[in-house]
């Protein structure tokens, strides 16, 4: 019998592990390799034509959450399954059929992961749609409280809200990064109050009436020595 016409079958007992999309999570893949050897010699070709596999399906298995692991397993059969007439140096006609598993744990965790990108995308949109039609939020909260119809909520709480929010993105965050940033560079054992007497005075010249109108007080004196060159690191 020629051997090099004879079909081959590699079974893949010991789990790999194929990373997939969900952080941290790995399917665990065993299956069965058909493939014909050619003409090159190799000293260990099995080890080539699982590798050839093992490649193929992790390039489909990291497109895939790992909670969706029977539509994993089905896309990775889909692609080794057809006999493409495949030839290297050392086989051809290579199909594979693999089987994934998780663990309980994993699953769960996965599953956590999935509802968290879930619930992170949707606070996105409502950020997007707070911004750009906040009567759009206004409209879903309706839709989700019928009984409210009655007394429905005032549409410019919802648009103060949007403006808040976008104000603070805008600058506040920016202003906070910077205080805390010179506060790192002060020691002060009373509460970062060099820092306050900063802010204070920029935003007093910034806006003098708005002291006025609040009767803000200016923060207690602060005594220390590094003052003078933190404030000229931070000019």
């Amino acid at each position: 019998m020629n051997l090099l016409r004879r079909t081959h079958e590699t079974e893949l007992r010991e789990p790999r592990l194929l990373d997939s999309r969900t952080p941290g999570v790995a399917f665990e893949m065993t299956g069965s390799i058909q493939w014909k050897p050619r003409r090159a010699s190799h000293l260990d070709i099995e080890a080539v034509v699982c590798d050839a596999v093992f490649c193929r399906a992790q390039a489909i298995a990291i497109k895939r959450y790992a909670d969706d692991i029977r539509g994993a397993q089905d896309a990775i059969n889909a692609e080794l399954g057809y006999n493409r007439h495949e030839r290297t140096s050392c086989y051809s006609r290579l199909i594979a059929t693999v089987t994934l598993r998780l663990n309980k744990r994993d699953m769960a965790n996965s599953l956590e992961y999935r509802n968290s990108v879930a619930q992170i995308e949707r606070l996105r949109f409502l950020r997007k749609q707070l911004y750009s039609d906040p009567s759009m939020l206004l409209l879903d909260y309706l839709d989700k409280n019928p009984e409210k119809l009655v007394e429905p909520p005032d549409l410019a709480k919802y648009q103060q809200l949007a403006l808040r929010i976008s104000s603070g993105e805008r600058w506040w965050c920016q202003v906070l990064e910077v205080l805390d940033k010179l506060s790192s560079k002060v020691s002060d054992q009373d509460g970062n109050s060099y820092v306050l007497k900063v802010f204070f005075a920029s935003l007093k010249e910034a806006a003098p009436d708005l002291f006025d109108q609040h009767q803000l007080e200016k923060p207690a004196a602060h005594d220390n020595s590094r003052d003078s060159d933190t404030a000229a690191e931070f000019s």
